[in-house]
């Protein structure tokens, strides 16, 4: 699923091998030209990080998108510095990042006293 995703991503905002990250080089043939910004479906795109966030809930698809290094296919992604989509991505680069952080126990209220 994953993949599917990254592949859509690549073909919607245009990236050739010459702006693929090496570690997406095997996708260098899905998009025939380069995009510019206004070229691309940034409601799509935003739209296909929602799935992306979703899929990062579980640790399985995170796990996985860490080995994909999908945070470098996010590097090169058409989008404005700011808004809503660029909060999804930080969130899920967080999720990355935060992977092999042992779990916090919740707070009980013998804690809070």
């Amino acid at each position: 699923m994953i993949e599917l995703i990254c592949r859509v991503l690549v073909k919607e905002h245009g990236l050739t091998e010459h702006s693929l990250p090496k570690s997406f080089q095997n996708l260098k043939d899905i998009a025939k030209k380069e995009k510019f910004i206004p070229d691309v479906d940034q409601v799509n795109t935003k739209e296909l990080l929602d799935g992306l966030m979703l899929l990062a809930n579980g640790k399985t698809f995170l796990r996985k998108m860490d080995d994909m290094r999908i945070y470098e296919l996010f590097e090169r992604l058409k989008i404005k510095p700011f808004g809503e989509t660029r909060q999804k991505i930080d969130v899920i680069n967080a999720q990355i990042m935060s992977i092999d952080m042992p779990d916090i126990p919740e707070a009980t209220e013998e804690d809070l006293d």
